[in-house]
């Protein structure tokens, strides 16, 4: 059995109303892709631009921490609990009504927004840059929404303004439906040549990885190669565990993906809310960068179209250890978790090691995205390490495993 490091979960369960300003016709959005994940720029109340991931899998926008000078309106406010993902207890939070938020040329009125009471610790650091919160994608309806991974842009239009043009009539089409401000799909798993099942999944951009399924969607499961239980992540109420195998292939509209992986989170991982969770399981964003995607908002319907990374093969991180970066804006890597086991752990490597160099090359002269592709993607290769421990030099090298 192979052991790997952890992936990037975000999730949490709660619903709110939202009411929008007046849009115009259309406007492209730029974004920062960064682990998967859609970073935009969005303003709340006085602030300046602030990092927000672009999330479907949320119902309500959420916000982690706030910088020097923010501010909500705490006028109307009241407390809530989130029984997020993870082994942990559930989070104390404060609904704050009667915000402003822009994003681009939206502006939303009377927003509500989630105040975490807690800081959700580790994102910023596996992101890479400071991340304030979440915003959910289902706030944009009733509009439509296309997607380009390639380009890094959202394209977004006013319902009265939007004509399928050619682009549009080449992609596959397929019904969605919204359930508490989220939307859903149906798909078909093939597990084996004959055996195969019809998913209700979540489509979840706000999760960097390919697929995870809940314990009703692993019934019937025949499953290849798989890893230990490992931590599989970080949800709102702690660790994420679980293990993780791959699948025959999807099926999605006309298209279909081979060898894709799949996580299986752990019962203990969903709060207890396993038996309540209405879906088979969920597609991360690692599913749909491969896809040109235009939400229809108003009719319901996905549109899809494969895009330059459609053939990409579905990676994860096989090093057995995470790539941090503490301060912002300093390229400044340090090791994180370490999986037990692993061949990291097993030639020596510790959290908190200084990463100088690997394969030869010097980080400092590295953006973390370069960082994250050298060390966590080279499967089936050696990995030669420096680092610094308390002001010594030690050299580390081990091999990566292929993966499943």
């Amino acid at each position: 059995m192979k052991k790997f490091a952890p992936a990037l979960f975000l999730l949490f369960v709660f619903g709110l109303n939202l009411y929008a300003g007046d849009p115009t016709e259309r406007f492209r959005l730029p974004f920062r892709v960064i682990n998967n994940l859609i970073v935009v720029k969005a303003m709340v109340n006085t602030s300046g631009d602030r990092n927000f991931i672009l999330d479907s899998g949320v119902s309500a926008s959420l916000i982690f921490e706030m910088e020097k000078g923010d501010s909500l309106n705490m006028k109307m406010t009241r407390p809530i609990v989130i029984n997020g993902m993870g082994e942990g207890r559930p989070i104390n939070a404060t609904v704050s009504f009667g915000n402003t938020l822009q994003m681009g040329k939206l502006t939303f009125e009377n927003h509500a927004l989630v105040k975490l009471e807690e800081q959700l610790t580790g994102l910023s650091e596996r992101m890479g840059v400071r991340i304030h919160g979440v915003l959910s994608l289902g706030l944009l309806s009733p509009r439509y929404v296309y997607i380009n991974y390639d380009r890094s842009y959202l394209e977004i239009w006013n319902p009265d303004a939007f004509r399928l043009r050619r682009r549009h009539r080449r992609m596959a089409t397929m019904p969605f439906e919204m359930i508490r401000g989220k939307p859903f799909v149906r798909i078909k798993g093939y597990y084996t040549d004959s055996a195969s099942r019809d998913l209700k999944m979540l489509i979840d951009t706000g999760a960097s990885h390919s697929a995870w399924l809940t314990p009703s969607g692993q019934e019937h499961l025949i499953p290849g190669p798989r890893t230990d239980t490992l931590l599989l992540g970080a949800g709102l109420s702690g660790k994420v565990m679980g293990y993780m195998t791959r699948i025959q292939k999807f099926e999605i509209a006309r298209y279909s993906l081979r060898d894709p992986l799949i996580a299986f989170p752990t019962k203990e991982s969903y709060s207890g809310n396993y038996k309540y969770l209405s879906r088979d399981g969920s597609l991360g964003s690692e599913f749909f960068r491969r896809f040109h995607v235009l939400f229809d908002f108003v009719n319901m319907k996905l549109y899809l179209k494969p895009n330059r990374q459609f053939k990409d093969e579905f990676r994860f991180n096989a090093s057995g250890f995470e790539v941090l970066m503490p301060i912002m804006n300093l390229p400044y890597y340090v090791v994180g978790k370490v999986s037990k086991g692993s061949p990291a752990e097993n030639v020596g490597l510790q959290e908190g090691d200084h990463l100088l160099q690997a394969n030869g090359r010097n980080l400092f002269h590295m953006e973390f995205g370069e960082v994250i592709k050298l060390i966590e993607h080279a499967h089936g290769s050696k990995l030669r390490l420096v680092v610094s421990r308390n002001g010594s030099k030690h050299k580390f090298v081990f091999r990566i495993e292929g993966g499943l």
